[in-house]
């Protein structure tokens, strides 16, 4: 069921076309304190024990949130991490680790053996790689990205007014809040917020090709942000592709590590 509860209008002739609940609170510093995991061996035995308690909260809090935006089952503990359902065909379980530890993922690998899992590991590519098998395939690389929601440069005090020939609209869903932005009759450019207590997980943004170059993913940011922080919510957490890391940098948020992705074939 959806629940429109904001709609915002700027409509001129037609333009031109431009061109997817953690166990504590992630305060709002946390991207300071946890810092940026720049070393390939980050996350090995030793590491400093207040970094990796704030990297499991931040990891914690945008699996709660990626479960809520996706609607899937609460996300499990596992050994050094979590055990996710995907949602996607194809796609049975996702586990997230905050960390790459040389025993916690050999084990993990080892004991894997149904198709279309995937791994999500807070490591580079260099420290993951060598603790695979040739069964997977490894995706291309992502990174976990904060922000607080009072310092962002596209953020709660923005302007989320749709530019003109365009309509924005929020939409209540299961959980989550929907931005859209419209133009015609199709979606030009969206996003999704969902909430882990005091941390706003942002998902699935995204600008159609037909709509680049016009602002439109910002003024979606601005949107799921403000909106974020009507809720309560004062930290923002995604997972963001190397184009996206780009824009995200650009409005304010800090990278806090690489992630690496693959699935077993």
């Amino acid at each position: 069921m959806e629940n429109v509860i904001t709609t915002a209008t700027n409509v001129s002739p037609a333009t031109a076309a431009e061109t997817g609940p953690p166990t504590g609170r992630v305060s709002p510093s946390a991207s300071a304190t946890a810092g940026v995991d720049t070393d390939p061996g980050a996350g090995r035995a030793g590491a400093p024990g207040g970094a990796a308690a704030v990297r499991r909260e931040l990891v914690r809090a945008w699996v709660d949130g990626w479960s809520r935006s996706r609607g899937v089952a609460a996300a499990i503990e596992v050994p050094g991490g979590f055990r996710v359902e995907d949602g996607a065909p194809g796609r049975p379980v996702r586990y997230v680790l905050p960390a790459a530890d040389e025993t916690v993922l050999r084990d993990l690998v080892g004991g894997i053996v149904t198709p279309g899992v995937r791994l999500k590991v807070c490591a580079s590519r260099e420290r993951v790689v060598p603790l695979l098998t040739g069964a997977w395939e490894v995706g291309e690389p992502e990174f976990l990205m904060t922000a607080a929601l009072s310092g962002l440069r596209v953020g709660p005090a923005a302007p989320a007014s749709a530019p003109q020939g365009y309509v924005i609209e929020s939409v209540a869903r299961d959980g989550a809040i929907d931005v859209r932005i419209r133009s015609g009759g199709g979606t030009a450019a969206a996003g999704r917020v969902a909430l882990a207590r005091s941390v706003a997980v942002f998902d699935q943004v995204h600008t159609d090709p037909a709509h680049r170059r016009r602002g439109l993913g910002r003024r979606v940011m601005a949107a799921l942000s403000a909106i974020a922080a009507e809720q309560g919510a004062a930290l923002g957490v995604l997972v963001a592709t190397e184009e996206g890391r780009a824009l995200y940098r650009s409005i304010g948020w800090d990278l806090q590590t690489p992630m690496t992705t693959a699935v077993l074939r």
